[in-house]
């Protein structure tokens, strides 16, 4: 008898042992699976998206889906008058067709075996909003990014359209600061999606003013990249942060020289690229939307809005006939910020990528890459 229970010890010992391995060996591939579909830039997701608040400021996210969740689903479409003030909203029609298309589906659920996402953050310019370039947040959220971007008071399109004296309040850079504060505190009200953000690795992306602030926050814990577009600011990056910077030749806003100075003042590893026939929308979406009244600003002059003349010249610049088509810019931005990102936040080595990008472009007028 007691060989028996003893044979039975010895049996169930064993049998724990190959059930601890099983287990082992299952989540470890399960892990490595994880690693290697977040570090192959061939990899492309279905992309999510959903309407949050985080910091008191709206938040648009977009992320990698699981695949096939979108099946049979229609993609999502932002109205955008949502982005005006109630009053001026009111005066355009259905007609007019206020739509932004999105190659993204709402509410999907996230892929499951990406248990840690690599973190951009978006920042629109002065009178944008926080779709304004959506086909590059669309394109990154694909590669496995989990892409956010805020409306940011007081220099938003719907406060500016308010009143321009709000730009003095405006504080983009406190707002991307307390968006990491809340997103590094993890804190359980927030989306879950969100407490997958990988704050140990962030790019930050800005354009015009939004390229201001975030040329100022290249040294906050976690930053890896920055992204800076149409903005002739001083990049402040800690050493080891990689600089991005990309200019338009014909902006009238944002003086392409400047651009180039403030990249020449930074430290490696950077990297500069000069669009030909490009103005200051060119890093934007803006020049696409409502083209069956042509183009939003004259959408909004014809059904009479009032246009500052501020927001008027911002919404021409890049968008003139002759300039750098939308889709030729977007192609080039987007293979450009892809290369820096994949290297800095997930390891995938960008001197190649970016080297060829003057020989596969041939809108691309000045080139540097200093590793």
């Amino acid at each position: 008898m007691q060989a028996i229970r003893s044979q039975g010890v010895k049996y169930s010992f064993t049998f724990r042992v190959c059930l601890v391995f099983i287990l082992s060996f299952a989540f470890h591939s399960r892990l490595a699976m994880a690693q290697s579909s977040a570090s192959d830039p061939q990899k492309r997701w279905p992309v999510g998206a959903l309407t949050t608040e985080l910091a008191g400021l709206p938040l648009e996210v977009w992320y990698p889906a699981a695949e096939g969740s979108a099946s049979g689903k229609s993609p999502l479409r932002y109205d955008l008058r949502r982005f005006l003030p109630t009053a001026e909203a009111q005066k355009i029609p259905d007609s007019a067709e206020p739509f932004q298309s999105c190659a993204c589906f709402a509410d999907l659920p996230i892929a499951p075996e990406l248990s840690h996402l690599p973190l951009v953050i978006m920042v629109h310019g002065t009178a944008g909003f926080r779709t304004a370039s959506l086909t590059q947040a669309t394109f990154l959220a694909a590669q496995g990014f989990l892409v956010i971007a805020a409306d940011h008071p007081a220099i938003n399109l719907k406060d500016i359209l308010t009143s321009l004296f709000g730009l003095f309040r405006a504080d983009q850079k406190g707002d991307v600061e307390r968006i990491l504060s809340a997103l590094q505190s993890n804190e359980a009200a927030i989306h879950p999606y969100l407490q997958l953000a990988d704050t140990t690795h962030i790019g930050l992306i800005g354009h015009s003013a939004g390229g201001g602030a975030v040329s100022a926050l290249g040294r906050l814990p976690g930053v890896k990249a920055l992204v800076v577009m149409a903005a002739g600011s001083r990049i402040d990056a800690a050493p080891g942060v990689f600089s991005l910077v990309m200019g338009a030749v014909d902006d009238q806003v944002s003086n392409y020289e400047a651009q180039r100075k403030a990249f020449q003042n930074v430290a490696a590893p950077k990297a500069f690229i000069g669009l030909n026939r490009a103005g200051h929308l060119a890093f934007t979406d803006i020049c696409t939307l409502m083209p069956a009244s042509g183009g939003i600003l004259n959408a909004a002059i014809t059904y009479g809005l009032a246009v500052p003349p501020l927001v008027a010249k911002l919404g021409r610049d890049g968008c003139k006939e002759g300039q750098l088509e939308p889709e030729r810019s977007a192609a080039i931005i987007n293979a450009s910020i892809a290369a820096v990102l994949n290297d800095t936040l997930r390891g995938i080595p960008a001197a190649e990528a970016l080297g060829g990008l003057q020989a596969s472009f041939a809108d691309i007028k000045d080139f540097e890459f200093s590793p």
